[in-house]
């Protein structure tokens, strides 16, 4: 009988078992980099070159796998309704046309006379106007026309309305054409010299929750209201969802804080002395590309307060989550 050669059999059953591939539960797993339902404090006082900024807030931080990168585009059948119930409806007659920037264009005119005016461009961002209701009034809140959620007290002219329920019903209005909804930002009190009044509202959109902002137009969308409904308006809102992808984050509120005690200075202008963060959230932050997709991409976003010249100024730091890339706007 041919003698079992032990040694051989031992080294075949060591290569088979020892470089054999590895087991899926011995695979490094991903570490989350914060914890979903912390909240994250931040209190600190920074100064630098004689500018100081007043570094504070809170946040509950979410589930980093709720988070998504949307695409948007313009929604061809809003648009159509829009149409129909703003311009069509109140002037059966209205022409339409395409004008010199390559935007469409809806208008009632009778000679000189301008009545009525739409324009809409490819990116969702529209413009309305009722000449024959627009007060041109005077702005009674100048000074508070850059401040984040400041609502005026003031019920000016023949108005009944406060200007958190004007805005309120705008917000709602310009909603049904929109995947945004809208709550009041700004509103701001005019007036006219015979006494007639509006409120000039400037409205944040939301998506799922989360605000969206970023450069103009996307930091907000405007109207005015009068006693007659609203009579104007303009933002980028007719848009709809094409698609979305989950977000991996790479920066956390802490480092994005880091990076705002150095980038707040690159903010600060003349006299500015000191600028203070009035709140943290997180946002979507909006931008499109050269087809003409918005792109939501989630951001810390860091609401800074800083008065010039008698006037209130709102400051915004974006910092993407994905990246950790400043995004500063106004």
């Amino acid at each position: 009988m041919k003698k079992t050669n032990w040694f051989a059999l031992l080294l075949a059953i060591f290569c088979l078992t020892g470089c054999a591939a590895p087991q899926a539960e011995t695979q490094p797993t991903q570490t989350a980099l914060w914890e979903a339902g912390s909240v994250t404090e931040l209190s600190q006082t920074v100064t630098e070159e004689g500018r100081t900024l007043i570094l504070k807030g809170s946040l509950e931080l979410p589930e980093p796998e709720t988070l998504y990168h949307i695409q948007l585009a313009l929604d061809e059948e809003a648009l159509e309704r829009f149409v129909q119930d703003y311009i069509y409806s109140a002037c059966p007659d209205a022409e339409k046309g395409v004008q010199e920037d390559g935007r469409m264009h809806w208008w009632k005119q009778e000679g000189d006379r301008l009545f009525l005016s739409f324009s809409q461009d490819i990116t969702g961002d529209g413009r309305y106007l009722d000449v024959t209701r627009d007060l041109n009034g005077k702005d009674l809140d100048e000074g508070h026309a850059f401040e984040q959620g400041y609502i005026t007290d003031q019920i000016p002219g023949d108005l009944t309305t406060t200007a958190a329920e004007a805005a309120a019903a705008a917000g709602e209005e310009i909603a049904r054409y929109s995947c945004f909804s809208l709550a009041p930002w700004n509103v701001t009190a005019n007036v006219t010299e015979d006494g007639k009044g509006a409120y000039y509202a400037k409205l944040q959109p939301y998506f799922e929750g989360l605000p969206v902002t970023g450069y103009v137009p996307f930091r907000s969308i405007s109207a005015h209201i009068s006693e007659e409904g609203m009579f104007s308006f303009q933002g980028t809102f007719l848009l709809k969802e094409l698609s979305r992808e989950p977000i991996v984050p790479s920066c956390t509120l802490e480092e994005a804080a880091e990076k705002l005690k150095t980038d707040f200075l690159f903010r600060m202008y003349g006299d500015d002395k000191t600028m203070e963060v009035i709140s943290v959230d997180i946002q979507y932050f909006a931008e499109f590309d050269i087809d003409n997709i918005c792109h939501l991409r989630p951001a810390w976003v860091f609401t800074c307060r800083t008065e010039r010249n008698g006037f209130v100024d709102d400051l915004f730091f974006a910092y993407l989550m994905e990246t950790g890339t400043l995004e500063c706007f106004r």
